[in-house]
């Protein structure tokens, strides 16, 4: 059953490393991956730890997780390079879909900020501290980073939250959030 999850994972590690896009890995190779980590956990745990059946495990273990750290790595520093570069990914997974939401949006309002200070140059002289605002979350929307670099959310449809202007606009503007006006 799992005889061959070890191979796969290499090969599409070595995939991912020789290529500039995101390779497509399947969402059932991760289930299967994660079968075989808790698998080869509960061996290592019925083991006796002076055992090289223990040993071995363990370092199959530890070799997995360095590739699979390695994997993710690579694929987070290709998603960074299309977000900077404003372009569309194919083959992200759905993790990294909301790693890719949020730093865009963190980008975004960042380029937003940058523009504001542009048509007006007093704004960057001034030190200009941001404002917050309150703002109803219209539907879903992952942990974003605001442009003070501080975390917010995640958040569900119909939360509130007090977050720097900048990105409560840009919320807005995509019609994510509505901004509340306080009396």
């Amino acid at each position: 059953m799992y005889d061959d999850t070890y191979e796969r994972l290499l090969e599409v590690w070595m995939r991912e490393k020789n290529t500039e896009s995101l390779t497509k890995i399947s969402e059932d190779f991760l289930k299967d991956l994660s079968a075989y980590m808790s698998h080869l956990r509960r061996q290592q745990k019925l083991s006796d730890k002076t055992s090289l059946t223990h040993i071995l495990k363990g370092s199959e273990i530890s070799m997995i997780k360095a590739l699979v750290e390695s994997l993710l790595r690579l694929r987070l520093s290709k998603i960074f390079k299309v977000v900077s570069d404003e372009e569309h990914l194919e083959n992200m997974l759905s993790l990294e879909r909301r790693t890719y939401n949020t730093v865009l949006l963190a980008l975004q309002g960042h380029l937003d900020s940058v523009a504001g200070i542009l048509s007006n140059p007093r704004l960057l002289a001034a030190g200009k501290e941001s404002r917050y605002e309150v703002v109803i979350f219209l539907k879903p929307s992952p942990k974003i980073v605001g442009v003070d670099m501080a975390s917010y959310g995640p958040f569900r449809e119909g939360d509130m939250a007090h977050i720097p202007a900048e990105n409560a606009e840009l919320l807005a503007r995509r019609g994510v959030a509505r901004r509340v006006q306080l009396a």
